[in-house]
């Protein structure tokens, strides 16, 4: 009597299998079988992707360009000294635009109006501030726009600083991702105040 044990086809399945991140989040993956005991490994090709094995690719991709960009991981399941056919997922990592304030610092007097120009590495990408209130500082505002322009009046009798926290966002064509905030800053110095002794 010969005895041949037959282990079941090695099925599988990846949750999501189509993916889209910003770059510098992480693309995260999710396997499982019906099949007890099941194990996994990958091969990636594509910006910074490795390689690797285990349940779940948890990885984190950089994009340092201008345009998306794709990784693709394909997957090999093994059971019982049986291999799966490969699946193969994909994973679109959209541009992060980086911004430019200029300039990034600048003096001037109270009631001047600023003239901070805002760029990217990213055409079309759109910018909004923040600016905090500053004591004795009035016309500092937030805002949007590709560029800065604020009357600043100092009503105190030092300089003061305001600061505009910058975050550019890439148009929708490359994903709409938020780039990381930059500041500029503007010292108000206040009117010179005269006095006559006799």
């Amino acid at each position: 009597v010969v005895t041949v044990l037959v282990h079941p086809t090695v099925t599988f399945s990846v949750v999501p299998n189509v993916l889209t991140i910003c770059s510098e989040d992480s693309a995260i993956f999710n396997m499982s079988s019906p099949i007890a005991g099941t194990t996994y490994t990958w091969t990636a090709s594509g910006l910074n992707s490795t390689s690797g094995s285990g349940s779940s690719i948890r990885q984190k991709l950089i994009n340092g360009g201008t345009a998306p960009q794709s990784v693709v991981y394909t997957i090999t399941a093994s059971a019982n000294g049986c291999l799966s056919q490969t699946t193969e997922v994909t994973v679109t990592v959209n541009p992060k635009p980086v911004a430019t304030a200029t300039p990034l610092s600048s003096v001037q007097c109270t009631g001047a109006t600023t003239s901070i120009a805002l760029g990217s590495n990213i055409s079309g990408t759109t910018f909004t501030w923040t600016s905090a209130p500053v004591t004795d500082i009035s016309g500092n505002a937030d805002g949007s726009g590709s560029s800065i322009s604020q009357t600043l009046t100092n009503s105190g009798t030092t300089p003061a600083t305001v600061t505009y926290i910058i975050t550019p966002t890439a148009p929708a064509g490359v994903g709409s991702c938020p780039g990381d905030p930059i500041s500029a800053s503007v010292v108000v110095n206040p009117t010179p105040q005269v006095s006559i002794t006799n």
